[in-house]
């Protein structure tokens, strides 16, 4: 028995989650560099928390894939003139890409509890989003308080974590250098589902979204960042068993969003070399993701414009297992 199979079996991390997912870490990185495996994952000391072993397994998934693209990427590297780095820097046939990863402290359903969200800000104004806000709320918790037959013990309003991806942002701003033509800085969230489609929500709602050039907080605060990739690869490995192989990335939903708060950031839209790269080796789901938006609402004309409800929807079209888990997870009334 050698030592990276030796140090797999002694990680709780992964023990705690079954002989299955024992074997299926082996094989999936046993053909990867040890050394980088054993520090991003193996030598997490017992009492290392969860969301440690999560964002260290995120990032080896990401080494992991890109190993299988033929490509070797540079780990941990300073790209300006702070002490800081990035986590990753691939170089291919002239470009570079400087990719930051974040895997978000996923938080618990509580099984007793209905929640409800607005699913974004609905204002840049507190007052004028708690002014629309707030009364409805007030109207739900009336109404779950008098319903005799309710499921659930408890109403709760569930909080947004929009702030939490500003400051993934401003943390990757001060990692990254200003890229140069034949470059892109390239933010890595990866998620589960059911905070996939929240921080997609974040990023793109037209009245608030960080990406939509109606940001509410300033955008040049995190305008070296290109883009954000989001994945829900956290939805094989924090508590589900997916029938799809967890350890392959292609299995997951993906999407490459521009930022679209300067002009050159509009071109992922007509992409230059490095970011078609990034578009090869992620795909490009956002696109067929929008040709479903558009007609399902040619269809449905008269629901609300909401990106819950839309991406809900694209999920039970194209990716069956993950909608599944994301009704399993999510007790959120949309649009309240």
């Amino acid at each position: 028995m050698n030592s990276f199979i030796d140090k797999v079996k002694l990680n709780s991390n992964i023990t705690t989650r079954g002989q299955d997912y024992i074997d299926g870490f082996i094989n999936a990185f046993v053909n990867l560099d040890k050394e980088y495996i054993d520090r991003k994952v193996l030598s997490l000391q017992k009492s290392s928390q969860e969301s440690q072993f999560l964002q260290g397994l995120a990032e080896t998934m990401l080494y992991k894939f890109f190993n299988a693209q033929g490509l070797t990427p540079s780990t941990d590297i300073k790209v300006n003139d702070t002490e800081k780095d990035v986590d990753f820097v691939l170089e291919t046939n002239g470009n570079r890409i400087n990719i930051e990863v974040k895997c978000p402290v996923i938080k618990e359903k509580k099984s007793d509890t209905l929640s409800c969200s607005t699913g974004h800000r609905l204002s840049n104004d507190k007052k004028e989003h708690d002014a629309i806000f707030n009364p409805v709320i007030e109207k739900l918790k009336k109404s779950f308080e008098e319903n005799p037959n309710k499921t659930y013990n408890n109403f709760e309003c569930e909080k947004l974590d929009d702030n939490k991806l500003k400051d993934y942002l401003e943390s990757a701003q001060s990692k990254f250098s200003i890229p140069k033509s034949s470059e892109c800085n390239a933010l890595v969230l990866a998620l589960t589902t059911k905070d996939f489609i929240r921080f997609f929500d974040y990023i793109v709602n037209s009245q608030t979204g960080l990406f939509s050039g109606n940001s509410f907080v300033d955008p040049s605060s995190f305008d070296k960042v290109d883009c954000i990739i989001l994945t829900n690869v956290m939805a094989g490995h924090y508590k589900y068993k997916l029938d799809i192989d967890i350890w392959d990335m292609k299995k997951y939903l993906t999407f490459v969003i521009p930022n679209l708060n300067k002009n050159r950031n509009c071109r992922l839209i007509v992409p230059n070399s490095s970011e078609r790269i990034i578009l090869q080796l992620f795909g490009n789901q956002l696109y067929n993701f929008k040709e479903f938006e558009e007609e399902f609402y040619k269809m449905n004309p008269d629901l609300p414009r909401l990106i819950q409800l839309v991406l809900t929807s694209y999920l039970a079209r194209d990716f069956e297992l993950f909608s599944q888990e994301y009704k399993g997870e999510n007790l959120t009334l949309l649009g309240c």
